[in-house]
């Protein structure tokens, strides 16, 4: 198995769990924010949108920060198929691109890096704020999904079935 074929099966899985985190999320509390320093639950949730866009660029060689956007969408339901949208993107894309170039180095937050450390960069970014989406839940009065074991609300007795 090579490396890209290694950081697809990760990247997938994770994508998945966030999936599910989003889906948690109470949709009629989008404007929440726990600090006024905070990003809103919107906020939140378009960032993991523009994560996908960074990783896409990511693959070409180059990210320009200033098209790193996630789109603003109305809806909880609207983010979450963006993202189930931009999730697919970036596996087709990563697909495509051939394992040597993602050895290549490039310019990465003020260092030279291969482009699949970058990516991986920016799947532990999506995890970090994939556990920042958990206690939004938990505040919103949602039920916190399993992540990488039980939760209050999901038990081990429930992840068994």
């Amino acid at each position: 198995m090579t490396e890209k074929e290694r950081f697809l099966g990760l990247f997938e899985w994770e994508a998945e769990t966030t999936t599910r985190v989003l889906k948690a999320y109470p949709s009629d509390k989008l404007d929440l924010r726990p600090h006024e320093k905070s990003r809103s639950a919107k906020e939140l949730m378009q960032t993991f949108i523009a994560e996908g866009v960074a990783m896409i660029q990511i693959c070409e060689g180059a990210v320009d920060w200033t098209k790193v956007v996630g789109p603003d969408l109305a809806t909880a339901e609207e983010l979450i198929v963006a993202f189930e949208g931009m999730m697919t993107q970036v596996i087709d894309k990563i697909k495509a691109t051939p394992g040597e170039d993602l050895e290549k180095n490039m310019d990465w937050i003020g260092r030279q890096a291969p482009r699949l450390e970058a990516l991986m960069s920016m799947l532990f970014d999506q995890v970090h704020h994939r556990g920042q989406m958990s206690v939004y839940i938990r505040l919103a009065d949602g039920k916190v999904p399993s992540i990488y074991g039980p939760s209050a609300d999901e038990p081990m007795e429930q992840l068994a079935q």
